[in-house]
């Protein structure tokens, strides 16, 4: 018999066991128990119901019951004079900017780089890989071995 067998064998032994012994506890132990624990919540307020307040809305302001309130817009242009807004510093004219500087880059590198077009040719899944590398490179009959450079060595 193979240990695996016998290990689930002695498992639902044990679940039949268990099951028994907690159904026979429903059935036959005390019932009339009471729970010590329990909270005892007062609701004897709740009798009352709360009324619905009417909100309504007017072209510049609102009413919450018998309360108005008014709500003013600004134009883009208009900024009130309570409110203080700082505009970004400048920099000055002979300096030069970290974008500056990366499309500097970018135009003396542009002009050296080669036009390549993407594509894939014989790509593998996740599997075939982890199988190649485990196989030592060797991917199936009629394909060229994969070259493994172990780095184990390396570290």
């Amino acid at each position: 018999m193979s240990p695996f067998l016998i290990f689930a064998i002695v498992l639902t032994v044990a679940y039949i066991i268990y099951y028994a012994v907690m159904i026979t506890r429903d059935l036959y132990g005390k019932k009339d128990e009471e729970n010590k624990h329990e909270e005892v919540f007062d609701v004897g307020d709740m009798d009352e119901l709360e009324e619905a307040v009417v909100v309504s809305d007017k072209g510049n302001g609102f009413s919450v019951a018998d309360k108005q309130y008014e709500t003013t817009t600004h134009a883009y242009d208009e900024i009130p004079e309570d409110i203080k807004v700082e505009k970004p510093a400048q920099p000055e004219p002979n300096q030069t900017t970290k974008k500056d500087i990366v499309k500097i880059i970018e135009a003396k590198v542009l002009p050296k780089m080669q036009v390549t077009h993407i594509y894939m040719e014989d790509q593998m899944m996740q599997d075939d890989t982890t199988a190649c590398i485990l196989n030592g490179g060797d991917r199936g009959i009629g394909k060229p071995r994969v070259i493994v450079t172990s780095l184990n060595d390396e570290l």
